[in-house]
């Protein structure tokens, strides 16, 4: 297997510890443009942002764990990412729009906010996908 290094630090662990501020920020500038009316992409300006909110949310919440846990050996469980996802999607695409004009229901919006779970499953805790528990796996019990 092909590990690519950056500074001696694999890069996977490069992209663990730092691919929220690139997100955050790519989901800021979208918040922006779209404020001040610039013309986006229309799946930059439809669905991006729903793909980036989970993982982004997930992160934050994650960070918040490890610190009051004092431990970076906490993992979401898979049942809790599952379940704040489909909260999203019926808060977002269900119960929002039928109370403001700004929000559309949208089958694809649902897809983004799985994949974008998918992706942060994918980034930090892939032994999710392999269903294999990693040697120092401790729940957030």
């Amino acid at each position: 297997m092909l590990i690519v290094k950056v500074n001696s630090i694999p890069m996977i662990t490069l992209l663990k510890r730092n691919y929220y501020l690139p997100l955050f920020s790519i989901a800021l500038v979208v918040i922006i443009s779209q404020k001040i009316n610039v013309q986006l992409p229309i799946w930059m300006n439809n669905h991006l942002n729903d793909f980036l909110f989970l993982p982004i949310v997930f992160k934050i919440t994650l960070t918040i764990i490890r610190y009051l846990k004092i431990e970076n050996t906490r993992f979401i469980p898979v049942k809790i990412l599952v379940v704040v996802t489909i909260l999203c999607c019926i808060w977002f695409e269900v119960i929002l729009p039928k109370f403001n004009s700004r929000y559309t229901a949208d089958i694809i919006d649902v897809g983004c906010y799985f994949l974008g779970t998918l992706f942060f499953v994918g980034i930090e805790q892939p032994y999710l996908l392999t269903f294999r528990k990693p040697n120092n796996y401790k729940n957030l019990n």
